[in-house]
């Protein structure tokens, strides 16, 4: 009997991501950013929380139709902090909850530039 290292719904989830398992024997590609996920890693559901309350007050208020909400948004800045530096590679994560099991989980990762001083702004990257 064959038993899988990655379960399944994780293997579906990297395979939206654009990377393959080490578990799967093969090399992982290098990430292309940026990273978006559609669905929710646990029941598969499209419906976001926020992303909801976004939808009614676009529609009540005519908001750009473009607009994404997210419950939470993070930052990691890729640097020594013993030294200093001028500019940086940082990745900005946004999280949201599936509005049907409650999952939080990642909605999109963007590869940017952050600046010393105001370690929450970073230039987004223009690939």
């Amino acid at each position: 009997m064959k038993v899988a290292l990655v379960p399944t719904w994780l293997q579906e989830f990297e395979k939206e991501a654009g990377y393959m398992t080490k578990q799967e024997g093969k090399e992982q590609p290098e990430l292309q950013f940026p990273i978006t996920f559609s669905k929710c890693p646990n029941c598969g559901s499209t419906r976001r929380i926020a992303n909801e309350v976004l939808e009614g007050e676009k529609k009540k208020k005519g908001l750009n139709p473009k607009l994404m909400a997210t419950l939470l948004q993070h930052q990691v800045i890729i640097a020594d902090p013993t030294r200093t530096w001028l500019s940086a590679p940082a990745i900005s994560s946004s999280f949201d909850a599936c509005a049907d099991c409650g999952t939080v989980y990642c909605v999109v990762a963007i590869l940017g530039t952050a600046m010393p001083g105001d370690p929450r702004q970073s230039r987004q990257s223009r690939q």
